[in-house]
């Protein structure tokens, strides 16, 4: 074999080298890319919400410093309440979803109601999506009217109004004392009105409305007295309940 045919032979197979190279570089790249889009798109997801979670938090801080600033001196019970911000709504009734799901779900629902601002959650697998309205007032004027809203009503959701830790136990006891008083004292559940806003519950004796307790920014149950007053049974099965749950 000549030098000649020899050197071509080595150029021939320094390109084959060469090509192969290259091509097990691309093939690598190729992969280690596949295998880099899930983390990159996993990372931008992770960064977005991690700057909507610094958005509501910053938020957040502004309605209760305002809040706080606004305040002369009414005590515990006022402190509490104006760290709960009653511009959000709390909704529910939307089923096993993620956080992504479930904010899009909520979000297409509100997308037509007024004075919404935001949508958000704040759980990976969420219960309850939180609804921001512009205003205390607006929020409630939503609450006010949300049986109306037939889209609302079609979706299956349900909204309450954004409660404290106290407000949400003295709710939890008027549910227990409409419950104890159908069972104890034989009142059809129609004839049990409960007001979640001032914490009464009256019962209807004939076309009259009567008081039959009130329950305090303590969580303690002050029965009204009178000629219908609640029976010993039902004050007993309640207060038993009232301790374990003050405990």
């Amino acid at each position: 074999m000549s030098p000649a045919t020899i050197a071509a032979l080595r150029g021939m197979i320094k390109e084959e080298i060469r090509a192969g190279n290259e091509e097990m570089e691309r093939v690598v790249v190729s992969r280690m890319e596949e295998a880099i889009a899930p983390l990159k798109e996993e990372l931008e997801q992770e960064r977005e919400h991690r700057k909507k979670l610094e958005h509501r938090i910053g938020a957040l801080e502004e309605v209760i410093k305002t809040r706080r600033g606004g305040g002369g001196g009414g005590g515990e019970n006022e402190q509490v309440e104006a760290d709960v911000d009653k511009s959000v709504v709390v909704v529910g009734g939307f089923g096993e979803m993620d956080a992504d799901a479930a904010e899009k779900y909520v979000g297409d629902v509100f997308d037509d109601v007024e004075g919404v601002e935001e949508v958000y959650v704040t759980n990976p697998e969420p219960v309850v999506a939180f609804v921001r309205f512009v205003s205390d007032t607006t929020a409630l004027k939503f609450l006010r009217k949300q049986r109306r809203n037939q889209k609302f009503k079609d979706a299956g959701l349900w909204a309450s109004e954004n409660r404290s830790v106290e407000e949400r136990r003295r709710v939890k006891i008027l549910s227990i004392i409409k419950k104890f008083a159908i069972e104890h004292e034989d009142y059809d559940a129609k004839n049990v009105v409960v007001n979640y806003r001032t914490f009464k519950v009256h019962v209807r004796n004939g076309r009259k409305l009567v008081h039959l307790d009130d329950v305090l920014d303590d969580a303690s149950v002050k029965w009204a007295e009178g000629e219908h007053s609640a029976g010993e049974t039902l004050k007993g099965a309640v207060e038993e309940v009232v301790e374990e749950m003050c405990l």
